[in-house]
């Protein structure tokens, strides 16, 4: 009897067919893909951040309409290819290629192949979004109800959007860099993001599709035509019911942001106190960065010794407690006597300085792609050994693949030369003020690495980096915008150092501190403090 009436209520609406409806499957994807292209504009670097709160909208219209399961997954991708395309778009800074010996022509091609190749990927997750999206029973509103359809899609939408980008997109096997989060288009957004520190990004990203899902309600059901063929729980009609939703959903942001923008103050004038009391020392940190291009660094037009010394340039005449230099800034050769570990070491000692160098080395036979710290006592301390590998430049998946390839091709793979050995364990450097956790690159990104390193005792949170792979791309934008993220999260400060930019200190409320220019080589300084306080975030080792 159930089946039978949910068959009558859809001819009836199938019989007021509106002008979403009457379009053709084909004539849809148009739609689907200019409106991805804007709500890839949302991302870092392209600095639209209002189109978060509005551009998945299209998506989810179409999705409502759809006439078969093919429909709403191919709507989905299409969506999601020209989302991404746009978004990670920083592929093609990839280009050139002459680190590799490779002509300008096949640099170009190889990029567009990897931007290709990597959007149509992450684009699954879009997919996977759009099939639970069509296939649920949901109905308008916030109230679940105990008759099909049984759930309501300003709840479940969002938390089917959370469940594939923070949840699924972020396992290993997926092989997923989601530098390009929606969430992260707010990182600008102080007030906003404190509500990270209670639940996550993924909690940010719950707000904006919320949002979302009640203007695409309002596009869906204003017009005269084109009705929903279900009744909402609360009875109201269709048109006042999705205004209603509108409203509430814009009521819980403008509370969220009220009660962010009361964290916000109460957390800097705690620091503030804490300074004044001496209860959390101020301490000086200098950033090196060198902007050592990946062309000078495989090609040798600048030899190891010329970087060691603009190294030591940079860090000369700094009082400061902390120096910290970026991703593999030491190598085998920089290792050698008289080179750029030598001379840090003499720093150290001679400046009483503490300094976290990130290094490739050999350890227990295998490459690492590490981080050390250097002590002014000149004992031997921890490395560092990075965790989430980037997949192709670092390790190869999918080996017996790869193996299958003629040689001349395979030579052409970062990752078929040297394959980097990670660890599976949460480690901390040590500090004569605390323990340090340390992310390398992309792993500032994943948000349950850095809670782990602050759940083990971390007081301050450290990133290296080195972008030149991607020259003056603005992926070092969205990194910068996961940093922010990460320090908010923990109520830890941030610091965040790449080798060509953008390197800055972040503190716990989010705020931006100091930060250099991209592609330009000097020494930034700052203030930071060493902390011990935990969030909810934190805290949630599940997530």
């Amino acid at each position: 009897m159930q089946a039978s009436k949910v068959s009558v209520e859809q001819i009836t609406a199938a019989s007021r067919l509106g002008w979403w409806q009457s379009l053709a499957s084909v004539n849809k994807l148009p739609f689907a893909i200019v409106f991805g292209i804007f709500l890839g504009l949302t991302s870092p670097g392209f600095d639209q951040s209002w189109l978060a709160w509005c551009g998945l909208a299209p998506l989810l219209v179409l999705l409502f309409v759809a006439q078969s399961r093919n429909e709403a997954l191919l709507c989905g991708f299409c969506f999601g290819f020209s989302y991404h395309l746009v978004a990670l778009s920083y592929y093609l800074g990839l280009y050139p290629l002459l680190w590799m010996g490779q002509d300008n022509w096949v640099a170009i091609l190889i990029a567009g192949l990897v931007w290709i190749l990597e959007a149509a990927h992450e684009s699954l997750l879009m997919v996977g979004f759009s099939w639970l999206v069509y296939s649920l029973p949901m109905r308008p509103g916030f109230l679940f109800h105990r008759e099909r359809p049984y759930f309501p899609q300003l709840l479940c939408i969002p938390i089917i959007w959370v469940f594939f980008q923070w949840l699924f997109g972020s396992v290993e096997p997926f092989l997923g860099i989601l530098t390009d989060q929606l969430a992260y288009s707010q990182f600008k957004q102080t007030d906003l993001i404190q509500i990270a520190k209670l639940a996550g990004p993924g909690c940010v990203d719950f707000l904006i599709i919320m949002v979302n899902v009640a203007i695409a309600s309002c596009l869906f059901e204003l017009p005269t035509t084109g009705q929903r063929p279900v009744d909402r729980v609360d009875l109201l009609s269709p048109r006042l019911g999705a205004l209603f939703d509108l409203s509430v959903a814009a009521l819980v942001v403008l509370c969220v942001v009220a009660w962010g923008g009361f964290e916000f103050h109460q957390l800097e004038t705690q620091l503030a106190v804490r300074a004044a009391a001496k209860t959390s020392v101020k301490l000086p940190v200098a950033i090196l960065q060198n902007n050592v291009t990946i062309e000078q660094e495989h090609l040798k037009t600048a030899s190891p010794l010329e970087i060691a010394q603009l190294y030591d340039d940079l860090g000369r005449n700094l009082s400061v407690a902390l120096m910290v230099l970026p991703e593999g800034a030491v190598t085998a050769t920089q290792s050698q006597s008289g080179h750029l570990l030598d001379s840090l070491k003499a720093k150290a000692i001679s400046s009483k300085t503490e300094i976290i160098v990130g290094s490739v080395e050999k350890l227990g036979g295998s490459l690492v792609n590490g981080a050390r710290m250097i002590a002014f006592d000149n004992k031997e301390r921890e490395v560092y050994v990075k965790r989430r590998l980037f997949p192709f430049l670092e390790f190869i998946p999918w080996r017996n693949v790869l193996d299958e390839l003629p040689e001349s091709i395979k030579d052409k793979i970062p990752g078929s030369k040297q394959t980097f050995l990670r660890t599976h364990i949460t480690q901390l450097l040590t500090s004569v003020w605390g323990k340090i956790g340390v992310s390398i690159s992309t792993e500032i990104i994943y948000p349950r690495l850095i809670a782990a390193e602050v759940r083990e005792g971390a007081s301050l949170l450290v990133n290296i980096t080195n972008l030149a792979y991607f020259h003056n791309s603005y992926l070092s934008k969205q990194i910068l915008a996961a940093a922010v993220f990460r320090a908010v999260e923990n109520k830890r400060y941030v610091i965040l150092s790449a080798n060509t930019g953008v390197s800055a200190v972040i503190d716990p409320a989010g705020v931006v501190q100091s930060a250099t220019y991209q592609g330009k080589r000097g020494t930034l300084l700052d203030t930071v403090q060493f902390l011990n306080d935990r969030t909810v975030f934190t805290n949630m080792w599940w997530l």
